[in-house]
């Protein structure tokens, strides 16, 4: 696969999770998240593609597949406020602030 069809493949999975995100703030009668595409895939380029909670590659697909976080939970998707972060450390962190998650998550290594 080339770097422009991987490129594409990034783009398209973010458009859906940003449609996904709007749909789940109309449900809940919330602002529609003020992020886009082309900010989405900038903020995948300077992360890298790697998680900022897991510290991990993120993949398409999966437990370690893109989703978007609110770093301050129940605040609106804004460009302050927003991160691709791994499903699955989306799901650890929960309701937590980013503060509290690298808490437990230094805990759970220590152990």
């Amino acid at each position: 696969m080339t770097h422009d069809q991987t490129i594409k493949r990034i783009e398209a999975k973010l458009k859906g999770i940003l449609r996904w995100a709007r749909i789940r703030c109309e449900t809940r009668r919330r602002p529609k998240p003020q992020v886009t595409v082309p900010w989405l895939l900038k903020a995948w380029k300077r992360q890298r593609g790697i998680c900022p909670i897991f510290h991990l590659k993120m993949t398409l697909d999966g437990p370690l597949g893109p989703t978007l976080d609110q770093i301050e939970p129940g605040k609106l998707y804004t460009r302050k406020n927003t991160q691709i972060v791994a499903k699955a450390a989306n799901a650890f962190k929960g309701t937590m602030t980013m503060k509290e998650t690298r808490s437990l998550l230094r805990k759970v290594r220590a152990a």
